[in-house]
Order: C-alpha cells, then structure tokens, then sequence
C-alpha cells in the first residue's frame, strides 16, 4: 500500500502550569487564549482515551510530538513498516502532560 500522507504534530510551549503565565508573555501570546487551546487539546485528548467504544490509530510516516499524545490515548495502534516516532520533549528534559510521557 503506498500512499502520501501529511506529517500532523504540535509544538508544546508550556513546562508547566506554574511558569506559564511568564512563558506565554514572553512569548507575547494572550494567556487566557493559550490555557483555553492547551486544555481543549487535553480535553480532546482525555475523551479519546475516555471513549466506551475501541479507538484504532493507524501510523504510515512520521508521527510526532502531538500525534504520539493522541495515539497514546487510543486502544489499538497499528504501524507500517515506515512508521516513526518522535517526542521533542525528551531531548528537551520537560514533560507536557498530553498522555505520551
């Protein structure tokens, strides 16, 4: 099966709730808007993980950073040969809590 798939992932700007107001001023993000965004994205997450019914991933290609949150979060992941995975997080010493650490 070949097919050309996009490479979906996110940047996590936030180390931790406590120093996030600093980090996201300096960033010259409004912090309200971005705490909203972070706990959408975890709520989305939280509810993949949270749902009655089997969740299925599938991976062809790059799955990175976010991707590997929300295929953490499902019940069954299933990987092409040419799958790979990475979490920038790691070589960064920082932990997001999005479910991949």
């Amino acid at each position: 099966m070949k097919t050309k798939s996009p490479t979906i992932h996110s940047g996590h700007a936030i180390v931790s709730k406590r120093n996030a107001n600093h980090n996201l001023k300096h960033l010259g993000c409004p912090v309200e808007r971005s705490l909203r965004q972070i706990k959408f994205t975890h709520d989305a997450i939280t509810a993949i993980d949270n749902c009655w019914k089997p969740v299925m991933a599938a991976v062809q290609g790059a799955c990175i950073d976010g991707g590997v949150d929300i295929i953490t979060a499902c019940d069954m992941r299933f990987c092409t040969e040419h799958a790979y995975f990475f979490v920038k997080e790691v070589d960064l010493a920082i932990t997001v809590d999005l479910g991949s650490l």
